[in-house]
């Protein structure tokens, strides 16, 4: 696609900006809902075999795929899920050794080559956020923080709820009362998607315009410069719209898989011998 063209399919956009309605809230403060199913036998236990934990396939390692491996993480990922079946309780209680700690729930996986583990956890490296203290039945949110990626290895939500505690004559995990629910995953809108709906096209390149001409005329942007800035020159404006509707034509076209960020990357430098 030519500059003129562009530049054409541009202007076109900035005449039917005023039919479209702006974001009714800052693209900043948008999310992306992250599609996920969930699979049987899903729900299963740590490694010493008692703990509950809800593991969130994806095909790494599985032929089961609860979310997509190739899944966009915008600098944090939140997984909100439900704990039911264990009443008020909040502690881990050892009543032979006479003992007790807190239950906690905590986000565990690898995603863009950052591992978070049990032994992790147990060191306290785990960031923060990323696990939190359970006080009995209830909803909970856990956010794996300053992350970019284009991919999730593995993820899971790892709990040291005790399964067998919870219900009658339970042998294994099918036999508790006690459950986690993933409720939803969500991350943030990435580079260039400026309506929050999880891809970069036309209607992006709309918004972008409406944004820079709410600026033009002394308001405030709805599109930030972390979502709308694709040529990086710290503005956002049509020259930002007319790359989008390159990129997006280039994806229609079948001509280029991959993210608007990998789309305008110049090309590597060739090896010299």
């Amino acid at each position: 696609m030519n500059i003129r063209t562009i530049t054409a399919m541009a202007a076109a956009l900035a005449l039917s900006a005023s039919c479209l309605t702006a974001l009714p809230a800052s693209a900043e403060d948008a999310v992306i809902t992250v599609p996920y199913t969930e699979s049987e036998g899903s729900l299963a236990t740590g490694d010493n075999g008692r703990s509950l934990r809800r593991n969130i396939y994806n095909i790494w390692g599985n032929t089961t795929e609860d979310i997509s491996e190739n899944t966009a993480v915008n600098g944090y990922l939140t997984v909100t899920f439900e704990i039911s079946g264990i009443g008020e309780d909040s502690e881990l209680v050892n009543e032979e050794e006479g003992t007790s700690e807190p239950l906690y729930a905590f986000l565990g996986g690898s995603i863009a080559g950052k591992s978070y583990h049990q032994s992790e956890y147990n060191k306290g490296t785990v960031p923060e956020g990323q696990s939190i203290l359970i006080n009995g039945d209830g909803e909970y949110s856990l956010t794996w923080p300053d992350t970019y990626s284009s991919t999730v290895n593995c993820l899971y939500i790892q709990t040291n709820i005790n399964f067998y505690a919870y219900g009658e004559a339970v042998e294994t995990v099918a036999d508790t009362t006690a459950n986690i629910k993933v409720l939803s995953i969500t991350t943030a809108p990435g580079l260039g998607d400026a309506n929050a709906d999880g891809s970069v096209n036309a209607s992006d390149a709309a918004q972008v315009l409406i944004s820079a001409a709410k600026v033009g005329a002394g308001g405030e942007a709805t599109v930030p410069n972390a979502i709308g800035d694709v040529n990086t020159d710290d503005v956002t404006n049509a020259s930002d719209a007319a790359l989008i509707l390159q990129y997006a034509a280039a994806v229609g076209a079948s001509a280029f898989e991959g993210s608007i960020a990998e789309y305008l990357a110049p090309p590597a430098e060739e090896e010299t011998a």
